[in-house]
């Protein structure tokens, strides 16, 4: 009694590659004086393609770098925006512009900083000096 062979063969994962890249040295795919004749074209033909992969890893960075930068500096002018409103809240700029119209009071520069500053309203008399 023999025992029954099976010849169950599964195909390995690169057995294709293996097959088409030993056809392709034996010569049997393309022949070789395909290559032999045009090899200056296919090397510029390869060289073109790994010139083309870096260029566009070399674009793909360069766009990473200025988006980077765009969400910097959206986020630095939002912090800007925070501080200034945060800077008004804190010299309540609005409550002062509003008390200078509501006294009507002149708003004049001063040429020369001054130790003690005397506000009289308008409609005060005027000393006459004599």
């Amino acid at each position: 009694m023999k025992k029954e062979e099976t010849t169950d063969k599964t195909p390995k994962k690169g057995d294709g590659f293996r097959k088409t890249l030993g056809r392709i040295l034996n010569g049997k795919f393309f022949p070789r004086e395909v290559f032999a004749n045009y090899w200056g074209i296919l090397l510029t033909v390869v060289a073109l393609l790994l010139a083309s992969i870096a260029h566009r890893n070399m674009y793909m960075v360069q766009l990473n770098k200025i988006k980077k930068l765009e969400t910097q500096l959206i986020d630095r002018t939002t912090d800007r925006i925070l501080l200034e409103y945060k800077r008004d809240e804190n010299l309540r700029l609005h409550e002062i512009s509003e008390a200078v119209e509501r006294h009507k009071l002149p708003l004049i520069s001063s040429p020369e900083p001054k130790k003690e500053i005397v506000v009289e309203p308008i409609n005060a008399p005027v000393k006459n000096e004599k």
